[in-house]
């Protein structure tokens, strides 16, 4: 879609933004937004709103047990109404924000905002809240280790300049972005049910074939344990320990945080174990000293790492026989199989359903604090002879590049479209875009 650009612009005096459309004017937020404030105390609503990264404000009872836990005390949570703008202190630049629709209450860290109606419409200032540079420029006032995580307030918003075109032009602007956006995003949509389909069809296929082999006409055997079912009969079955060396995890050293270090030993820790392998963003290292105090939980190439507690319990995934020395904390159970050949298979049994099913029976009913080594120890697996094992392993990862490929084409799809998106958005809510002829069509 090419619009136009208005006929005649003016510089402006605000860090963020360049120039506007020349009969727009300029106001800090605090002309066009009131920080709402208002307490529930002494206690008026039992509403409690959660604010979801990317969605915005939903009831709580909507979110499921994700994210913080509702308060026990609601008198010290803020009171939200229809209509007004709500962001996380802390989050605002990973996209905790939203345009509330509710009345109800809300963390007392939030920032909530009433818009002053016959200024601004509340719709078009959300646009500007999605605006990357205005987001960025917010934080760089904030205070926090992580710049997407500095804490941002009223104090530092209420003096940023914002762009605010008539208030006619502000609903054009919004009807154009509504319609505009809604196609981008059923898109995106689209893309992502294609992805989680993609990876539904992978976990199949894991499944199966760690299961049952390759060969659909092959002799079974009744396996004797119930979540495995009928195996080929020239399998093997066998608690995971008579094939291990090693069942084991590290601890987080005393100090925490406090004694990670820039350069040292890595530390891996559940956030960076994945089924799709390790995610190395947001490692963390410890010094060799500590390093060496924890020697007994050392990991090498080969081992198999698996979270045992939390909500990222039962993910999996096998250390490259190249990557540098490296300790792990009481969250990740760390396997070491005595015959080095079977790795590679037992890793593809570790992302299996199988696997998953006999960890929650274990969990079932329990106070869920995660899993021992014992428990560990006990898992049930099914072992080809070593030539099917090879056989198996090399169709397996080729069929599972297959779908990766497919999935990174989506990704860089639907990456490719959240960009469009916010460039759109800032180019009409900024005025780089006249969209007054399009009557949001």
């Amino acid at each position: 879609m090419s619009l136009p650009k208005y006929s005649e612009y003016k510089k402006t005096n605000v860090d963020w933004l360049t120039e506007v459309p020349a009969h727009w004017n300029i106001q800090s937020c605090r002309g066009v937004l009131t920080d709402r404030n208002e307490r529930n105390d002494p206690l008026i609503n039992e509403n409690y709103l959660s604010l979801m990264a990317n969605i915005g404000i939903i009831l709580y009872e909507e979110k499921g047990d994700v994210g913080n836990k509702k308060p026990e005390d609601l008198g010290k949570c803020k009171q939200v109404y229809p209509g007004d703008l709500v962001i996380n202190s802390m989050n605002y630049g990973i996209g905790s924000y939203g345009l509330s629709k509710h009345r109800g209450v809300c963390s007392p860290v939030y920032i909530v905002l009433k818009p002053k109606l016959k200024e601004v419409e509340e719709r078009y200032i959300f646009r500007i809240l999605e605006i990357k540079k205005f987001q960025q420029y917010a934080q760089s006032f904030g205070n926090g280790i992580l710049e997407h995580r500095a804490s941002i307030s009223w104090d530092i918003l209420k003096n940023i300049g914002l762009p605010i075109p008539p208030i006619k032009e502000q609903e054009v602007i919004v009807q154009f972005l509504d319609h505009e956006v809604d196609k981008i995003d059923k898109l995106i949509l689209e893309q992502e049910k294609l992805i989680e389909l993609l990876r539904e069809k992978r976990q199949i296929v894991i499944s199966e074939a760690v299961t049952k082999g390759l060969n659909p006409k092959v002799k079974v055997k009744d396996s004797g344990v119930a979540w495995l079912g009928k195996v080929p009969e020239s399998w093997d079955i066998v608690r995971l320990k008579k094939i291990t060396s090693r069942i084991s995890s590290g601890k987080t050293p005393s100090g925490g945080a406090e004694v990670y270090v820039d350069i040292g030993v890595i530390f891996l820790r559940s956030q960076n174990v994945y089924d799709e392998g390790l995610r190395l963003e947001d490692v963390v290292r410890i010094p060799e000293k500590i390093d060496a105090e924890m020697s007994s939980s050392r990991v090498k190439g080969g081992d198999i790492l698996l979270n045992i507690t939390g909500g990222s319990i039962g993910r999996s995934c096998c250390l490259p026989y190249d990557f540098e020395s490296a300790n792990v904390n009481q969250h990740v159970c760390a396997i070491r199989l005595s015959d080095p050949d079977m790795v590679s298979f037992v890793e593809l049994f570790f992302k299996s359903d199988i696997i998953k099913k006999q960890i929650d029976y274990i969990q079932n009913g329990a106070a869920r604090e995660g899993l021992n080594f014992e428990q560990i120890g006990n898992f049930s697996i099914c072992i080809p002879p070593p030539d099917e094992r090879k056989l198996l392993v090399e169709e397996v990862k080729r069929k599972i590049k297959n779908f990766n490929d497919l999935i990174s084409q989506i990704i860089e799809s639907t990456s490719l479209l959240q960009e469009r998106r916010s460039a759109l958005i800032s180019a009409a809510v900024s005025g780089q875009i006249d969209v007054r002829t399009t009557n949001g069509n």
